[in-house]
């Protein structure tokens, strides 16, 4: 699997498909770049707040 991920990291390095496959395939919690930030939370975006004031149905994602 490491292969794919490594060929996708090529073939896709300028159409923005990296965060995406590094949580597919289990890497976006290691340490990497300037980041070293471990937290399973932040796989999501927050919901940005004009969202969550025009829907009070509408509730934080965790972590944020």
């Amino acid at each position: 699997m490491d292969s794919v991920y490594n060929e996708r990291n090529r073939e896709f390095a300028w159409e923005g498909w990296h965060r995406n496959d590094m949580i597919r395939y289990g890497k976006f919690e290691d340490a990497w770049g300037f980041k070293t930030d471990a937290d399973k939370n932040h796989r999501i975006f927050p919901i940005p707040t004009s969202a969550l004031a025009k829907n009070p149905a509408l509730k934080q994602n965790t972590g944020y």
